[in-house]
């Protein structure tokens, strides 16, 4: 317990020496530099201790899968979810370890929980617990810097108050009100998807001409890799999970 302790102020005297020496030798601007870069992989090397080394990682007990990337201290698994098609890392992931409950890692090995049991996501989103768990703190200054503290930053007694407010404006009688906004960007979303469908019957295992997609020979908008593969003449396989955030968005 006593090296655990002593660890961190070695390793940030170390640090700290060797940050001030470069700043006179490099100059300020790469000195702040290397401050970021050293900080960071100190975090992500206190991390993959404090998991592997000295078990006091709060999820030690939760299973995880295998890092597949080199880079993993860096990028943590990120990679791996951001080059693979929507959830089929998490999908295998989920296999790999048997469970519905795991912990992957992210952007310089911190942990991310992910919960795909319904018991558990009914806990945490629960009325009686969703305040137990707030957004970490990190996503939060991310946000509010965009968005202000509104309901979708806020936590605890104020996001109750906000969202008091907020209510009447989501009763049944207002919903209804809006039903032909939600008509008519439905309808166009179905519009451009059909659009879509229309332009892969054309296609041709030679394309006369290449700077139009057609969803097969050459991909519609945010059609990944494997999509294209998996698609045929008329029948294109299409994520419509970006078209459904277009939508949404439009809608609101």
């Amino acid at each position: 317990m006593t090296a655990y302790l002593t660890f961190p102020w070695r390793a940030t005297s170390l640090l700290g020496f060797f940050l001030s020496t470069s700043a006179m030798v490099l100059g300020p601007p790469l000195a702040i530099l290397l401050v970021i870069i050293g900080f960071l992989s100190y975090k992500s090397i206190g991390r993959m201790l404090a998991l592997h080394v000295f078990k006091t990682d709060p999820y030690v007990h939760l299973p995880r899968p295998k890092h597949s990337d080199r880079l993993f201290p860096i990028f943590g698994d990120l990679y791996t979810v951001f080059k693979s098609p929507p959830t089929v890392p998490l999908l295998r992931w989920a296999k790999e370890v048997n469970s519905s409950v795991y912990v992957y890692r992210g952007l310089f090995y911190s942990p991310r929980l992910l919960l795909a049991d319904s018991r558990a996501m009914l806990h945490v989103l629960s009325a009686a617990n969703s305040y137990s768990y707030p957004k970490p703190q990190g996503t939060r200054r991310a946000l509010k810097s965009i968005l202000g503290e509104g309901v979708l930053v806020a936590e605890g007694d104020t996001h109750k108050k906000q969202r008091k407010l907020l209510q009447p404006a989501f009763s049944i009688s207002a919903i209804r009100d809006l039903y032909p906004i939600f008509s008519h960007h439905s309808e166009a979303l179905a519009i451009k998807i059909g659009d879509m469908i229309d332009r892969s019957s054309n296609a041709s295992s030679k394309m006369k001409d290449q700077s139009k997609a057609d969803g097969v020979n050459k991909p519609f908008r945010h059609q990944n890799e494997l999509c294209l593969e998996k698609s045929v003449s008329g029948k294109p396989v299409i994520d419509v999970s970006p078209w459904l955030t277009k939508a949404t968005l439009d809608i609101v």
